[in-house]
């Protein structure tokens, strides 16, 4: 109870503005997972009704952890993103119920508390997304992302309602919603019309929270009970799973905006994660080192303008303006550590849990394992080192504007690079690892993959993409992205449901101002009621104070002679 306290006591001081602040409570609830170890919480309910939440094992205790990370890194970076920005306790407050809304559905132990949790962050996502509303296209793409994960939420409702009923059907319901909210192909467009909410909150969305969230969902308690009903589906979300992450990979080594690129890597990276969601352990190892690597990544592009690399300039000129400012150094410092997280190289604990997802992968299609696991990593190198390059021309040209670079924000992007060492579910992955195959060859393959793409980059003078498939990816593309919005009579119908609910939004603005008037007319009756009572209960009382404006003591001794003649003649 005291965890969940301690994030509520978050909510509340961002409501009340302490911005600056607000996030030491979650800091301490870190603290309570990290100093105590293994405590375990139990279920806490809430009233009467079946609102279970509890921290109950190591599932429970990483997840928590790696959320309350990502959650301090994002909240302190924001606080100086953000500057002096007049809304800044809407955007911490969406942050804090952000955070609440995931970590009940994390720990959720009944269904109310798991539908709580998932609706908590959708409207916490739509909120933060369409921060920047009075932004036409800003607002249009954050309904587009409304609409499309509100099927997901539908999904979910229908196999919470089958779940309870014991229908051996609800399994389909909870894969339905896990795959919108995670982005699978085709569903896959609104996690590029997302980008155009602020940076942090795109780290916060894509490392800990709303694209996570279909790995923890299939990964929870509740659902992995029901996968005995549907013993094929496992291997159709792993075929799903692939298509998607080899999509995503392709994808991110054709657009040339780094941050987009970085939301296609994460997609890349869920699809390996939903492949062996059934597993559990595997998935939300490979979600803890994902995490902080993403969240550093993100976080560094908030120290950018612009998220093209722009006019491709020699590189002893870029590396003559970096090196006269060592933050800016130590900034691309960390962002290839982040690069080198990214493609699982060793020793971090991201190479323990990607190779375990390889491992996995070759049980499962002993004979296009290889094949997968080859094309995985060689378009993984292409779009990491396509990011780091392209990062580096970036700041170099921000730095030709703008000399100076928020040194808060770089001290908390420099802050991450010790946590890449870290592994939540260490434990778990070392297990898996020790009874797997050798994973020697994967490591050469992937350093391979790694020079020759370094070499390719080497000889360019541009943000190269793929030379070949441009026609195909094209096609892809316009599928991917685009269903809705090149769908002709697809995207008039949605275009008119986005009319429809802006003007709804007017009504209720409209009635929300009525409703205004009335309370405030009805405040001002009260008020003027209890003022003319109490002139009129202060009258009588009036004839004590003399001309002068002072009490009289006559007249106060021949009231108090009345009031006691008067109580006893009453009484006796």
């Amino acid at each position: 109870m005291l965890f969940f306290g301690l994030l509520v006591l978050t909510l509340v001081g961002c409501l009340a503005g302490f911005s600056r602040w607000a996030w030491v409570p979650a800091a301490l609830a870190l603290v309570r997972l990290w100093v105590d170890g293994p405590w375990i919480g139990g279920i806490v309910p809430l009233a009467e009704l079946p609102f279970l939440v509890g921290i109950q094992d190591g599932r429970d205790l990483g997840l928590l952890q790696v959320l309350l990370v990502v959650y301090l890194a994002v909240h302190l970076y924001s606080v100086h993103y953000l500057g002096s920005e007049r809304v800044q306790r809407r955007y911490f407050s969406l942050l804090a119920l952000f955070l609440l809304g995931m970590a009940t559905l994390m720990a959720a132990k009944s269904y109310l508390a798991l539908v709580f949790g998932w609706e908590a962050i959708g409207l916490a996502s739509f909120g933060l997304v369409s921060f920047y509303r009075q932004d036409d296209d800003v607002a249009r793409q954050a309904s587009w992302v409304f609409w499309l994960n509100r099927g997901g939420d539908a999904s979910l409702l229908v196999g919470v309602c089958l779940a309870m009923a014991g229908h051996a059907g609800a399994i389909y319901g909870f894969v339905g919603a896990a795959v919108v909210k995670s982005a699978l192909f085709p569903f896959s467009a609104w996690l590029r019309w997302a980008m155009v909410g602020p940076t942090p909150i795109s780290a916060l969305l894509h490392a800990a929270t709303l694209v996570v969230s279909g790995v923890v969902l299939l990964t929870h308690p509740l659902v992995m009970q029901l996968w005995v009903f549907a013993p094929a589906l496992p291997k159709l979300i792993g075929v799903w799973g692939v298509r998607s992450a080899l999509l995503a990979a392709w994808a991110a080594c054709q657009t040339t905006n780094l941050k987009r690129l970085l939301a296609y890597s994460t997609l890349a990276h869920i699809g390996l994660m939903m492949m062996v969601a059934p597993d559990g352990v595997l998935s939300l190892g490979h979600l803890g080192a994902h995490a902080i690597f993403k969240t550093g990544l993100f976080l560094s592009l908030g120290l950018l303008h612009r998220y093209d690399a722009g006019p491709w300039r020699p590189w002893a000129e870029v590396w003559q303006t970096l090196r006269r400012r060592p933050w800016a150094l130590g900034v691309v410092g960390a962002v290839v550590c982040f690069a080198w997280a990214l493609l699982g190289l060793a020793p971090l604990p991201a190479h323990a849990s990607k190779a375990a997802l390889f491992t996995t992968l070759g049980l499962y299609w002993p004979t296009a394992a290889p094949g997968l696991q080859m094309a995985y990593m060689g378009l993984t190198a292409v779009y990491a080192v396509r990011f780091v390059a392209g990062y580096a021309q970036a700041l170099a040209a921000e730095l030709e504007t703008k000399p100076h670079l928020a040194r808060a924000q770089v001290a908390i992007v420099l802050a991450l690079v010790p946590l890449l060492a870290w592994q939540p579910f260490g434990w778990a992955i070392d297990n898996l690892l020790t009874t797997s195959a050798s994973t020697l060859w994967m490591d050469l393959a992937a350093w391979g993959l790694l020079v020759a793409a370094l070499a390719w980059q080497a000889r360019e003078r541009a943000m190269i993409a793929l030379p070949v498939g441009e026609a195909l990816f094209g096609r892809v593309d316009a599928l991917w992205a685009g269903g809705l919005h090149t769908g002709g009579r697809l995207a008039q119908v949605l275009a008119l449901l986005d009319t429809a609910w802006a003007r709804l939004w007017v009504r209720v603005a409209q009635a929300q101002v009525v409703l205004a008037w009335c309370l405030t007319s009805a405040e001002r009756v009260v008020l003027a009621t209890i003022r003319s009572l109490a002139w009129l209960l202060l009258q009588p009382f009036r004839w004590l104070v003399d001309d002068a404006g002072t009490l009289s003591p006559a007249r106060m001794v021949w009231t108090a002679l009345a009031v006691a003649l008067v109580a006893g003649w009453w009484f006796f």
